[in-house]
Protein backbone atom coordinates (compact mmCIF):
# COMPACT_ATOMS: atom_id res chain seq x y z
CA UNK A 1 0.00 0.00 0.00
CA UNK A 2 1.17 3.49 -0.85
CA UNK A 3 2.71 5.96 1.82
CA UNK A 4 0.30 8.82 1.37
CA UNK A 5 1.90 10.60 4.39
CA UNK A 6 3.70 13.74 3.06
CA UNK A 7 7.30 13.87 3.41
CA UNK A 8 9.41 16.71 4.91
CA UNK A 9 9.85 18.25 1.17
CA UNK A 10 6.62 18.04 0.42
CA UNK A 11 5.20 20.23 4.09
CA UNK A 12 4.39 23.84 4.18
CA UNK A 13 7.15 25.25 6.02
CA UNK A 14 6.84 28.37 8.70
CA UNK A 15 8.38 30.94 8.09
CA UNK A 16 8.98 34.58 9.26
CA UNK A 17 9.28 37.45 6.84
CA UNK A 18 10.42 41.01 7.17
CA UNK A 19 8.15 43.32 5.90
CA UNK A 20 9.26 47.45 5.04
CA UNK A 21 6.58 50.49 5.38
CA UNK A 22 4.79 49.55 2.49
CA UNK A 23 3.97 45.70 3.35
CA UNK A 24 6.70 44.44 0.96
CA UNK A 25 8.58 40.98 1.75
CA UNK A 26 12.68 41.46 1.79
CA UNK A 27 13.50 37.77 0.75
CA UNK A 28 17.15 38.13 2.15
CA UNK A 29 15.68 38.36 5.73
CA UNK A 30 12.89 35.55 5.15
CA UNK A 31 13.87 33.46 7.97
CA UNK A 32 12.50 29.89 7.06
CA UNK A 33 12.00 27.06 9.78
CA UNK A 34 13.94 23.74 9.78
CA UNK A 35 10.60 22.15 11.79
CA UNK A 36 7.67 23.22 12.20
CA UNK A 37 6.44 23.84 16.05
CA UNK A 38 4.71 21.26 17.27
CA UNK A 39 2.47 24.07 18.63
CA UNK A 40 1.76 28.12 19.26
CA UNK A 41 -0.23 30.51 21.50
CA UNK A 42 -2.07 33.08 20.74
CA UNK A 43 -3.43 35.30 23.49
CA UNK A 44 -5.63 38.41 23.37
CA UNK A 45 -6.36 40.69 26.16
CA UNK A 46 -8.85 43.53 26.76
CA UNK A 47 -9.97 46.04 28.60
CA UNK A 48 -13.50 46.74 30.20
CA UNK A 49 -14.48 49.31 32.41
CA UNK A 50 -16.79 49.40 35.07
CA UNK A 51 -19.76 52.50 34.39
CA UNK A 52 -20.72 54.40 37.36
CA UNK A 53 -24.51 54.49 36.88
CA UNK A 54 -27.05 56.91 38.89
CA UNK A 55 -29.55 54.21 40.39
CA UNK A 56 -27.92 50.98 39.32
CA UNK A 57 -25.16 48.61 40.97
CA UNK A 58 -24.88 45.66 38.63
CA UNK A 59 -24.23 48.07 35.12
CA UNK A 60 -22.62 45.86 32.51
CA UNK A 61 -19.50 46.94 32.28
CA UNK A 62 -17.84 48.87 28.98
CA UNK A 63 -14.99 47.49 26.56
CA UNK A 64 -12.43 50.33 26.51
CA UNK A 65 -10.02 48.68 23.99
CA UNK A 66 -7.60 46.78 23.82
CA UNK A 67 -4.38 45.24 23.67
CA UNK A 68 -1.78 44.34 20.72
CA UNK A 69 -2.38 40.27 20.45
CA UNK A 70 0.69 38.24 21.22
CA UNK A 71 2.12 34.98 19.67
CA UNK A 72 4.24 32.75 21.22
CA UNK A 73 6.06 29.10 20.07
CA UNK A 74 9.02 27.05 20.67
CA UNK A 75 10.95 27.02 17.10
CA UNK A 76 13.74 23.83 16.02
CA UNK A 77 16.73 25.20 13.75
CA UNK A 78 18.90 22.48 13.32
CA UNK A 79 22.06 22.42 10.29
CA UNK A 80 23.47 19.14 11.26
CA UNK A 81 23.74 17.68 8.16
CA UNK A 82 25.04 20.94 6.23
CA UNK A 83 27.67 21.13 8.68
CA UNK A 84 27.11 24.83 8.94
CA UNK A 85 27.12 27.16 12.51
CA UNK A 86 23.04 27.09 13.17
CA UNK A 87 23.91 30.51 14.20
CA UNK A 88 25.01 32.17 11.16
CA UNK A 89 22.26 30.11 9.16
CA UNK A 90 19.66 31.27 11.46
CA UNK A 91 20.06 32.67 15.24
CA UNK A 92 21.88 36.04 14.48
CA UNK A 93 19.06 36.48 11.69
CA UNK A 94 16.12 36.21 14.80
CA UNK A 95 18.48 37.88 17.02
CA UNK A 96 18.70 41.00 13.91
CA UNK A 97 15.11 41.45 13.66
CA UNK A 98 15.14 42.15 17.83
CA UNK A 99 16.93 45.49 16.72
CA UNK A 100 15.99 48.84 15.68
CA UNK A 101 15.47 49.55 11.62
CA UNK A 102 17.80 51.79 10.39
CA UNK A 103 15.23 54.14 9.56
CA UNK A 104 12.72 53.99 12.82
CA UNK A 105 13.23 53.80 16.07
CA UNK A 106 11.31 50.36 16.64
CA UNK A 107 11.89 46.65 15.71
CA UNK A 108 11.28 46.03 11.86
CA UNK A 109 7.59 44.52 10.92
CA UNK A 110 7.41 40.94 10.75
CA UNK A 111 4.98 38.25 9.39
CA UNK A 112 4.59 34.66 10.44
CA UNK A 113 3.39 32.72 7.71
CA UNK A 114 2.31 28.69 8.06
CA UNK A 115 -0.21 27.78 5.34
CA UNK A 116 -3.13 29.79 5.90
CA UNK A 117 -2.13 31.56 9.22
CA UNK A 118 -0.14 34.80 9.45
CA UNK A 119 0.66 36.81 12.26
CA UNK A 120 1.92 40.56 11.61
CA UNK A 121 3.59 41.86 14.44
CA UNK A 122 7.35 42.28 16.14
CA UNK A 123 9.52 39.98 17.41
CA UNK A 124 9.90 40.75 20.85
CA UNK A 125 12.12 37.80 22.30
CA UNK A 126 14.17 34.67 20.99
CA UNK A 127 15.01 32.51 23.60
CA UNK A 128 17.60 30.34 22.85
CA UNK A 129 18.95 26.90 23.80
CA UNK A 130 22.23 24.88 21.54
CA UNK A 131 21.59 21.39 21.77
CA UNK A 132 24.08 19.46 19.43
CA UNK A 133 27.69 20.56 18.51
CA UNK A 134 30.17 19.62 16.09
CA UNK A 135 33.91 18.08 17.61
CA UNK A 136 34.53 21.76 17.34
CA UNK A 137 32.33 23.38 19.35
CA UNK A 138 30.30 25.04 16.57
CA UNK A 139 26.00 24.16 17.77
CA UNK A 140 24.28 22.95 14.89
CA UNK A 141 20.72 22.68 16.44
CA UNK A 142 19.01 25.14 18.34
CA UNK A 143 15.94 25.35 20.26
CA UNK A 144 14.42 29.10 20.16
CA UNK A 145 11.45 30.45 22.02
CA UNK A 146 10.17 33.07 20.38
CA UNK A 147 7.64 35.64 21.51
CA UNK A 148 6.07 37.78 18.75
CA UNK A 149 3.81 41.35 19.43
CA UNK A 150 0.54 42.21 16.94
CA UNK A 151 1.01 45.34 14.79
CA UNK A 152 -0.02 48.36 16.84
CA UNK A 153 0.15 51.95 14.64
CA UNK A 154 2.50 54.32 16.21
CA UNK A 155 2.47 57.98 16.32
CA UNK A 156 5.13 58.12 12.76
CA UNK A 157 2.84 56.20 10.89
CA UNK A 158 -0.14 58.11 11.17
CA UNK A 159 0.82 60.66 8.24
CA UNK A 160 1.05 57.93 5.67
CA UNK A 161 -0.84 54.87 4.12
CA UNK A 162 -4.24 54.25 4.60
CA UNK A 163 -4.73 56.95 6.74
CA UNK A 164 -4.45 59.39 4.12
CA UNK A 165 -7.29 57.30 1.74
CA UNK A 166 -10.11 57.07 4.26
CA UNK A 167 -12.26 59.62 2.89
CA UNK A 168 -14.40 56.89 0.99
CA UNK A 169 -16.25 53.90 2.41
CA UNK A 170 -14.69 50.63 1.93
CA UNK A 171 -14.89 47.17 2.82
CA UNK A 172 -11.98 44.29 4.65
CA UNK A 173 -12.60 40.86 5.16
CA UNK A 174 -11.84 39.73 8.52
CA UNK A 175 -8.23 37.08 8.47
CA UNK A 176 -6.67 35.69 11.09
CA UNK A 177 -5.19 37.81 13.66
CA UNK A 178 -7.57 40.48 13.19
CA UNK A 179 -9.22 43.07 15.67
CA UNK A 180 -10.98 45.71 15.82
CA UNK A 181 -8.73 47.93 17.15
CA UNK A 182 -5.49 46.62 15.18
CA UNK A 183 -8.04 47.22 12.11
CA UNK A 184 -8.62 50.67 13.19
CA UNK A 185 -4.57 51.41 13.75
CA UNK A 186 -3.90 49.76 9.64
CA UNK A 187 -7.05 52.07 8.57
CA UNK A 188 -7.02 54.83 10.49
CA UNK A 189 -3.71 54.92 11.66
CA UNK A 190 -5.20 55.44 15.01
CA UNK A 191 -6.17 51.98 16.93
CA UNK A 192 -9.01 54.05 19.03
CA UNK A 193 -10.76 54.72 15.98
CA UNK A 194 -12.59 51.13 16.36
CA UNK A 195 -15.70 52.51 17.61
CA UNK A 196 -16.13 53.71 14.26
CA UNK A 197 -16.00 50.24 12.67
CA UNK A 198 -17.92 48.34 15.26
CA UNK A 199 -20.91 51.01 14.96
CA UNK A 200 -20.70 50.59 11.23
CA UNK A 201 -21.29 46.81 11.54
CA UNK A 202 -23.57 46.78 14.43
CA UNK A 203 -20.94 44.66 16.54
CA UNK A 204 -21.56 45.05 20.26
CA UNK A 205 -19.22 42.39 21.00
CA UNK A 206 -15.58 42.88 19.49
CA UNK A 207 -14.90 39.50 20.89
CA UNK A 208 -17.18 38.47 18.48
CA UNK A 209 -15.43 39.04 15.23
CA UNK A 210 -15.65 36.18 12.68
CA UNK A 211 -12.98 34.95 10.25
CA UNK A 212 -14.63 36.11 6.89
CA UNK A 213 -16.75 38.97 7.76
CA UNK A 214 -16.82 41.11 5.93
CA UNK A 215 -16.75 44.78 7.52
CA UNK A 216 -17.75 48.19 5.97
CA UNK A 217 -14.90 50.96 6.58
CA UNK A 218 -16.38 54.02 7.11
CA UNK A 219 -14.89 57.41 6.12
CA UNK A 220 -12.88 58.95 9.13
CA UNK A 221 -14.76 62.01 8.82
CA UNK A 222 -18.29 62.61 9.11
Amino acid sequence: MANDRPTSSELTKARIEVLDRSGRVDDDRTVTVTFNPAEYKLVTDVNYEQQNTAGRTNADPQFAGGRPETLSMTLLFDTYEAGTDVRTEYTDKLDALLTKADDRHAPPRCRFVWGTFGFVGHLMSADKSFTMFRPDGTPVRANVSVSFTGLQMGREEQTGGAAETTDQTRTRTVVQGDTLWAISGEEYGDPTEWRRIADANDIDDPKTLQIGTELVIPPRSG
